[in-house]
């Protein structure tokens, strides 16, 4: 079973987790930020999304177990913005799907949006399987902290469980 926990309902051991896999080398790497966040620094985010309108950040649990992190943010009434990783601590095979499919899932149908928009660094061969193999499709590269990204949609009439 697949469930989401609202990081503003994360305990602080939670909380803790949760910045100790946003941290870890592997996850690092593919982030705008490239620095080691402080838990000061974390806390004070998750406290600030109490009243954010155009951001959402859950933790993905599936059968209890805490498996990744898919936000979504710039939300508007009908598109927003994606990002996700896995808990880098657990056994990541299949995860990347699972996650996707629990993001979609509650933007499409939860949330009501009509497009989902996504940045990838050029070279994240994982995150473009991954993002193909759910149609995404290329709409244009660009340039960010000196490296290619490519930006990607999708939209809810190519929405399938």
């Amino acid at each position: 079973m697949i469930t989401l926990k609202n990081f503003v309902d994360l305990t602080h051991d939670e909380a803790i987790d949760v910045l100790s896999w946003r941290n870890h080398d592997s996850i690092r790497h593919w982030m705008y930020s490239t620095q080691d966040i402080t838990l000061d620094d974390h806390l004070a985010f998750i406290q600030s999304l109490k009243t954010s309108t155009d951001k959402l950040y859950f933790v993905v649990v599936k059968n209890g177990n805490p498996i990744g992190v898919i936000d979504l943010v710039n939300i508007t009434k009908t598109t927003a913005s994606l990002g996700l990783y896995a808990n880098p601590f657990s056994d990541r095979k299949g995860i990347g799907t699972i996650i996707l499919r629990a993001l979609m899932r509650h933007a499409y149908d939860a949330l009501g949006l009509s497009t989902l928009r996504l940045e990838y660094f050029h070279g994240n061969e994982k995150a473009k399987i991954l993002y193909e193999k759910f149609d995404f499709t290329p709409v244009r590269s660009d340039e960010k902290n000196g490296q290619k990204i490519i930006c990607m949609e999708h939209t809810r009439e190519h929405w399938t469980l």
